[in-house]
């Protein structure tokens, strides 16, 4: 047995509601949660009720449910990430959010607390996946000097443009057309528009046609809906 004292009044673990009665130790004997008998902050006055084990429970279960949700939006995000559905995804995925969050805050609550690290480090990811698409972005820039090559050999006519899907690396095209020298690569959508990145011929007086929003990935790339 260790030397530390016992504890002077009836206490609860934090983490498994178990009785630390007579204890010499520093760790729970049923989870292995560990306290200090002198700080009564590591332990509980009053094991948790049915409703706060209910709702820590809860609180696991959303967790793992939004890191789901954030490895998919990452996995969709590297092979054709569009800004409209992640903004709508972002509204639907907020009142989740905010729950977590308010779950996660609330201190007498029996959540662990590498839960609650992980849900707000998922919470941060997921909202940079979503605002920033970095996963795009970073597969773009890894497939680049590949989608130049392809459109330099369209514009120049080394190559005919394809009718049908086209794959490049890890990114699936629904097809390739050419407007005014500009090579637009489709990722998303049919005949009648969607999400294309678009390599711009030099000099270009004109981006792409029927555009809802563009978006700058470089000086000759750009990022467009086509409506």
């Amino acid at each position: 047995m260790s030397d530390a004292p016992e504890l002077p009044n009836l206490r609860y673990c934090k983490g498994c509601q178990y009785t630390l009665r007579d204890l010499h130790t520093r760790a729970c004997p049923e989870c292995g949660r560990v306290f200090d008998p002198d700080n009564p902050r590591t332990t509980a006055a009053h094991p948790a009720g049915v409703t706060r084990r209910g709702f820590a429970v809860f609180a696991h279960l959303l967790t793992w449910f939004l890191v789901g949700i954030t490895l998919l939006s990452i996995v969709l995000s590297v092979l054709y990430h569009d800004p409209l559905v992640a903004f709508l995804a972002g509204i639907a995925l907020a009142p989740l959010v905010l729950l977590l969050l308010l779950l996660i805050v609330t201190p007498s609550l029996p959540i662990p607390g590498w839960i609650r690290f992980l849900a707000v480090a998922n919470i941060l990811v997921l909202a940079s996946v979503l605002v920033m698409a970095w996963p795009f972005r970073v597969s773009f820039m890894l497939h680049q000097s590949a989608l130049e090559r392809h459109a330099a050999a369209v514009r120049s006519g080394a190559v005919n443009v394809p009718s049908g899907p086209i794959t490049i690396g890890m990114m699936t095209f629904q097809g390739v057309s050419v407007r005014e020298g500009n090579v637009g690569f489709q990722l998303t959508g049919g005949a009648g528009g969607g999400v294309h990145v678009v390599h711009l011929a030099p000099n270009p007086t004109f981006i792409w046609a029927n555009t809802n929003w563009d978006i700058t990935l470089d000086d000759r790339w750009i990022w467009v809906y086509q409506d």
